[in-house]
């Protein structure tokens, strides 16, 4: 169960973010183990200190995330 909310959570932080981001680039893999490990990359129109602000704070994380 807490695997699929991360998955839900980690799907619509990066569609939210896709609207801000000036690109989107699959980077995802599959590594010698043979799990596949789901990477986007992007860029956004904000501070580094900023973002990490908002992915590692709940109360930021839910400002945005959670809409």
């Amino acid at each position: 169960m807490i695997m699929k909310t991360t998955i839900a959570i980690v799907i619509l932080a990066f569609s939210t973010l896709t609207v801000c981001s000036q690109t989107l680039k699959n980077t995802s893999y599959t590594n010698q183990s043979g799990e596949k490990v789901l990477r986007l990359e992007m860029l956004l129109p904000v501070e580094v200190t900023t973002a990490w602000k908002l992915f590692t704070s709940d109360d930021q994380l839910m400002k945005w995330a959670a809409r």
